[in-house]
């Protein structure tokens, strides 16, 4: 206390939980009860906790972070998520008299909002949206096993995994580590240092469906975008990427079991489903359910024969199939009525292909353009070894 003394608050998280047992003007404070300076800074804090009543009692006349300044408090890169369970009258968010408020960010309101304050959602903190928009002083560790809001930057955390911080040219992170159907919300861009991806492949005939938030290199294979797709003949047409782009889905193809991403690797904020396109491919961050409501026109990828369909097609969901974190399945309504597209890429039907064993050529099967075997007596339009021809 005293006069013409500056108080300076940085990089402090209170995360306590304040149960009032006043009744009226409590002037709590999730930082500070009283402030008595001329000059108070409070930058780059957090209050994370609670400031609740007892339950026979009704407190009012509280701040977010200070009770109540006498002299001038300035707020700057703060961050508020804390909850609230006193009376808002004679409260506000941030602080009760004599503040300036800056790039402060709240989730729950508590009486007056001050200018340079602005609310977020609670799912910003955990994505590391949050962290953006706080600046350089903050970091996080994001993901499924991350924090659940960005706090002041520690270097004692700075080898941990997923850590994301700011190095002074922009947010990077030592290692990046993502799991093989992970649920991946990212709410900026980093650059990580080393990335590992935990998805493992199989080098055979087969192609799978990728979509992840970082461009995989052609060295590790062949990547497809979708261009178009075909309702009369049932078929999804691809063709080869050469620029390979973060959070795009795409057929792959792989040359390795493990994916070999180097070092600096790019990783970008994630998109909502339907920003994820590709064509009519469409990838998934998260685990998505399909039902009788949204199933209509969307085709998951079969990567093993089943139902009297082969491998490598595209089929129509059922209510309750699912597509995990990072696949992609196809969107097309115009092909409703179909029950599955086969994949066709550089002209070869790969849905209904079979390839001969030993490399012995034999009397191969023929296929309908439903991917449905047919026998030799079927006339029309079938597909044997890959090849589309016309029996009369």
């Amino acid at each position: 206390d005293g006069s013409s003394v500056q108080t300076v608050l940085r990089c402090c998280v209170s995360n306590v939980t304040i149960v009032s047992e006043v009744r009226g003007d409590g002037t709590h404070g999730g930082l500070v009860g009283v402030n008595n300076n001329d000059d108070m800074v409070i930058e780059h804090c957090a209050f994370t906790g609670a400031l609740i009543k007892r339950v026979d009692v009704m407190t009012d006349c509280c701040g977010g972070l200070v009770g109540w300044s006498n002299g001038t408090a300035v707020v700057r890169n703060c961050l508020l998520s804390a909850t609230f369970a006193v009376s808002s009258t004679g409260s506000n968010t941030f602080v009760r008299n004599n503040a300036t408020v800056s790039n402060c960010y709240y989730v729950n309101a508590l009486g007056d909002v001050p200018e340079g304050a602005t609310q977020i959602e609670s799912e910003t903190l955990s994505s590391g949206e949050a962290l953006r928009l706080l600046g350089s002083a903050w970091a996080q560790k994001i993901g499924t096993h991350g924090d659940k809001c960005p706090t002041p930057y520690l270097e004692s955390r700075k080898a941990t995994a997923n850590y994301v911080y700011n190095d002074g040219t922009g947010w990077v992170c030592e290692n990046y580590l993502l799991g093989d159907k992970e649920t991946v919300e990212i709410g900026l861009d980093f650059t990580a240092k080393s990335l590992t991806y935990g998805r493992t492949f199989t080098l055979d005939d087969g192609y799978y469906t990728v979509y992840v938030p970082f461009a995989i290199p052609t060295t590790n294979g062949k990547l497809y975008s979708c261009t178009c797709v075909n309702a009369q003949k049932s078929e999804a047409v691809f063709a080869e990427a050469t620029s390979p782009e973060a959070n795009t889905p795409y057929i792959f193809k792989p040359t390795v079991t493990q994916l070999d991403l180097g070092s600096n690797v790019e990783v970008k904020k994630t998109t909502d489903i339907a920003d994820s396109s590709n064509g009519c491919l469409r990838g998934v961050n998260g685990f998505l359910t399909f039902t009788d409501d949204n199933r209509d026109g969307c085709y998951g990828y079969a990567a093993e024969s089943r139902d009297g369909y082969k491998a490598g097609a595209f089929v129509r969901f059922g209510s309750g199939a699912t597509v995990p974190a990072g696949r992609a399945y196809i969107y097309a309504p115009e092909a409703v009525n179909a029950k599955l597209l086969n994949v066709v890429i550089d002209g070869e039907t790969t849905g209904i292909a079979i390839p001969v064993a030993g490399g012995v050529a034999g009397a191969a099967p023929c296929y309908n353009l439903s991917g449905q075997q047919v026998g030799e007596d079927y006339k029309g339009v079938v597909v044997t070894n890959g090849k589309k021809m016309v029996k009369k």
